[in-house]
């Protein structure tokens, strides 16, 4: 359940630096822009900025599925009350309570 959370961190938080990747790469194309030119750029239009903040942010997605994988073992090794329901990893079975 927990990793279902990527997808809305990817919408909110990832989504508008991709879009001005793609803007970048769009005008980039178009106007043959030379490298200088863009390193003269401010720092929140520069694309080299914009790789770094969009892996910074990534960062966010991996820590949400090691954390989804770790509740998960958790859930499995050691039994986990989950919607009413207790899973005993013991006996192998679950038993409402």
């Amino acid at each position: 359940m927990l990793l279902v959370t990527t997808i809305p961190y990817s919408l909110i938080f990832l989504e508008p630096i991709i879009q001005k990747l793609e803007e970048k790469a769009r005008t980039l194309n178009a106007s043959g822009t030379d490298e200088a030119v863009e390193v003269s750029q401010p720092r929140g239009d520069n694309v080299h900025w914009l790789v770094d903040r969009w892996a910074t942010v990534n960062i966010g997605r991996g820590l949400t599925a090691g954390v989804a994988a770790a509740c998960a073992i958790w859930a499995g090794v050691g039994g986990i009350r989950v919607a009413g329901v207790e899973v005993l990893a013991e006996a192998g079975d679950s038993v409402l309570r």
